[in-house]
């Protein structure tokens, strides 16, 4: 084997490995852009699980204002999907919700 081809091979050796290290310098650009965005949606999933306590705990308190008792309704909402399928999703609307809902209006 002549140095011309030696040489030809090595060229092409390094244009091959300048082309690996573009593509890893690209993937670690987007990985690092990945790791921003992961922190970003953690802070905000952190801040809509806190607005979401507030929330619930508002809607107790003014169900409790109301005379309606919480753990009723929630056992009610939460009976047709222990079983599988939900009143709703059968096209059929939640006969329990509403009775509570309705008993507690009066």
């Amino acid at each position: 084997m002549g140095l011309g081809a030696t040489a030809k091979k090595i060229q092409m050796l390094s244009d091959t490995a300048e082309d690996l290290y573009h593509k890893l310098t690209e993937v670690l650009e987007r990985v690092r852009g990945i790791e921003t965005s992961i922190e970003e949606t953690n802070e905000r999933v952190t801040t809509i699980e806190h607005r979401l306590d507030q929330h619930g705990a508002l809607i107790e308190a003014i169900a409790d204002a109301n005379g309606v008792d919480v753990e009723e309704v929630l056992a009610a909402v939460e009976a047709p999907e222990a079983e599988g399928e939900t009143e709703e999703e059968a096209g059929e609307e939640p006969a329990e919700t509403n009775k509570v809902a309705t008993e507690n209006k009066d």
